[in-house]
């Protein structure tokens, strides 16, 4: 099978083309032909239909948003179903892919900044009263 990127070469579409055929944005088409980034299932969805069958990367290392997402995912699966049942899940998938689509169907959807901790360098507890 070809990358995404030699199919497209093939066929003679630019990225630009490419981007208004399918809707996914020139910067992201370039992004996953460098590997930069992995694809939703949605553009995977939306490149194939446009060019056909393409070899994806499969064990590109996790990006920190990728990380966070998945541990997201792991704390909602032990919640829903238990520490084991959760390491079960996880432990059987066969590449980081697959790792990738288990965290996008767990992880709750926000914003990673959402997910700093706050700053309590300046936090300063109230006195409370004590009871006799």
């Amino acid at each position: 099978m070809k990358t995404l990127k030699d199919i497209r070469q093939e066929r003679g579409i630019s990225q630009q083309e490419l981007s208004r055929i399918t809707t996914i944005s020139q910067t992201t088409i370039s992004n996953l032909e460098r590997e930069i980034i992995a694809p939703t299932n949605n553009q995977r969805l939306l490149l194939e239909q446009a060019l056909g069958s393409v070899a994806w990367p499969v064990n590109r290392e996790f990006s920190v948003q990728e990380r966070s997402q998945l541990v997201q995912a792991f704390a909602v699966l032990v919640n829903r179903s238990g520490p084991r049942q959760a390491l079960d899940l996880l432990t059987a998938t066969k590449n980081n892919d697959e790792l990738r689509g288990v965290a996008g169907l767990f992880a709750p959807h926000v914003d990673v900044e959402v997910l700093t901790m706050p700053d309590y360098s300046s936090y300063s507890p109230t006195p409370t009263k004590r009871r006799n």
